[in-house]
């Protein structure tokens, strides 16, 4: 039988997420970068981290970047 119930737990997102793959990244950005070639790796991964609650490495974000230009 529960008597207490404390409805209210301590645990950190985790924001790092391997499953983010270039792929992904480019299906969710591509528009973004055809648009703006120039746009900074480093805004898209902000972006992704306000917008999808997901944080990548730099390089994965520049290897998408790359990929979405090339089409």
């Amino acid at each position: 039988m529960l008597k207490t119930l404390v409805d209210q737990h301590e645990c950190h997102r985790v924001y790092n997420n391997k499953e983010a793959k270039v792929k992904w990244i480019v299906s969710k950005f591509e528009n973004l970068v055809k648009k703006n070639p120039s746009i900074d790796v480093k805004l898209i991964g902000d972006l992704l981290r306000e917008n999808y609650r997901v944080l990548v490495d730099i390089q994965r974000v520049y290897k998408a970047k790359k990929r979405a230009i090339k089409g």
